[in-house]
């Protein structure tokens, strides 16, 4: 419904409101408030008419980046997971004013002091979703190596206590996907994201691990895909353990 100039209104909209530059400032503020809501980012960009317009596309971009550290604090705080996953860049060179996924056309630059913050919160959100490699694929984020160092080092800094919480709490595909049994299981290049990252499962939690994976098998609907996404089966170690553990629930049923 709104555009820039009248040379914007294509043919398919027969009517249209021209946006007075002295209100253009508000009407990417309420836009953008929107955007950081929804969990369809990218279809809401796409959406946007205005996005034809290169004042318009420049407007935001300058916008975006006049953001406090207390604006960008309270979006990592409140926004979904895809609008975590598909706003945020680790520098203005990770944005790419020529790219054909609108998206990817402004960013906002995470400052040094809320990188922790963000990933805090960005994990946080994938140990919750319905597929890690899904959330992972569409990561910006992950395109940078800077990222990918700092989200390795808050990945082994955590403690028993903390991977005991998400052995207990964490989605079943977070479960399947991000564990494995030694650093030598996960891959520092590999095209499957997910697998250049894991959680070492330490040996006194290796148990609850398997109880927990286990009754999640019993749950699911698909057996085989299940097993095939677990990493930790691909480890040999984990294999004797996991069958000396059915062995006993064998017996003791």
């Amino acid at each position: 419904m709104f555009v820039i100039k009248e040379e914007d209104i294509q043919n398919k909209q027969c009517f249209c409101i021209l946006i007075p530059d002295d209100l253009l400032q508000l009407y990417i503020k309420r836009w953008l408030d929107d955007l950081t809501k929804t969990s369809w980012v990218e279809d809401v960009i796409e959406e946007n008419s205005l996005f034809i317009n290169v004042t318009f596309r420049k407007a935001i971009r300058h916008y975006i980046s006049q953001f406090t550290t207390e604006n960008i604090a309270s979006i990592i705080k409140t926004a979904p997971t895809y609008c975590l996953n598909l706003m945020f860049v680790m520098s203005v060179e990770d944005i790419n004013e020529n790219s054909e996924k609108r998206y990817e056309c402004f960013g906002i630059v995470i400052p040094d002091d809320l990188l922790q913050q963000y990933i805090e919160r960005w994990f946080k959100s994938l140990t919750k979703t319905w597929s890690v490699e899904y959330v992972m694929c569409d990561s910006r984020l992950l395109k940078n190596i800077m990222f990918r160092n700092s989200l390795c080092n808050y990945i082994r800094q955590l403690d028993t206590e903390k991977i005991a919480a998400l052995i207990l709490n964490a989605d079943e595909d977070f479960i399947n996907t991000m564990f494995v049994m030694a650093e030598q299981d996960i891959k520092d290049n590999d095209e499957n994201r997910h697998e250049c990252f894991g959680i070492v499962i330490p040996d006194n939690l290796l148990q609850q691990y398997m109880e927990r994976w286990f009754q999640r098998l019993t749950k699911t609907s698909d057996l085989e895909k299940f097993i095939n996404k677990n990493r930790p089966i691909n480890n040999v170690t984990f294999c004797i353990a996991l069958n000396e553990y059915v062995r006993q629930f064998n017996t003791e049923k």
